[in-house]
């Protein structure tokens, strides 16, 4: 009683793999915490602890981080973008499951199967080049798409919802709705990660993942622009209904 408070930890550490536009492997973190204002959120963020080792060609990062012994669990988390040249190979070891983010591979495979596998990025993005059972690249995918909007580069990523006929959806995304025999909802262009994806009963919503209180150090100088660049695909057998709700 009376002595100085322990800190906390988190656990919600993920990060992306990204190609390096320098030639340079380059490690970027950005901190997130939730506030009762912008500038509280930005102080809990700013006291986040977290760790990684570099011993040769081995990146190890720690699956956690600390908390400031004045600050409660609010939501914190660490996001981390590695940029790699291409030629670079990496393999994920099977305990990083969990913290791999939505990578962009070319065979569009899960992060949770990427473990255990030999990765390079080569110019089309991540490939998998030894010990790839069960991946096989889709060479007809749409994962450079020319449209009236401009080209969306990479992989894309792949939700995986059916038996709706409504799609109701909330932001600005450039959404193709076409016909198929069989369900299928993907997402490309550099915002993707941040599209929330959800079905209730036959409707699937679409919105944009943005929460006043989630705050990163990047805010006052986040492209907005690149949202224009995100495109959803959806395919389904048929389209009862479409509603676009309005950003509040």
């Amino acid at each position: 009683m009376g002595g100085r408070r322990r800190p906390d930890y988190g656990d919600d550490v993920r990060i992306d793999i990204e190609k390096s536009d320098n030639g340079r492997l380059e490690l970027h973190k950005v901190y997130t915490s939730r506030g009762a204002t912008r500038k509280d959120a930005r102080e809990i963020a700013s006291r986040i602890v977290h760790q990684y080792e570099v011993q040769d060609s081995v990146i190890t990062i720690k699956p956690y981080f600390t908390v400031h012994p004045t600050d409660k669990i609010k939501g914190q988390s660490v996001r981390l973008v590695l940029r790699v040249p291409e030629g670079t190979t990496l393999i994920f070891d099977e305990n990083m499951g969990n913290m791999l983010y939505y990578i962009d591979n070319v065979s569009n495979t899960y992060d949770w199967e990427m473990a255990n596998k030999t990765w390079t990025m080569q110019k089309e993005g991540l490939v998998c080049t030894a010990n790839c059972k069960g991946i096989t690249v889709d060479n007809n995918n749409n994962n450079n798409t020319d449209n009236n909007s401009g080209t969306i580069s990479g992989g894309g990523r792949v939700e995986d919802f059916k038996d709706f006929d409504e799609v109701e959806l909330s932001g600005f995304y450039d959404v193709n709705i076409e016909r198929a025999d069989e369900y299928s909802v993907i997402i490309q262009g550099e915002g993707k990660k941040d599209v929330e994806i959800s079905q209730s009963g036959s409707t699937l919503l679409i919105n944009k993942d943005k929460n006043d209180w989630s705050i990163n150090f990047d805010w006052d100088n986040f492209d907005w622009k690149s949202r224009s660049a995100t495109k959803i695909i959806i395919r389904m057998p048929h389209l009862k209904s479409l509603k676009h709700q309005e950003l509040r």
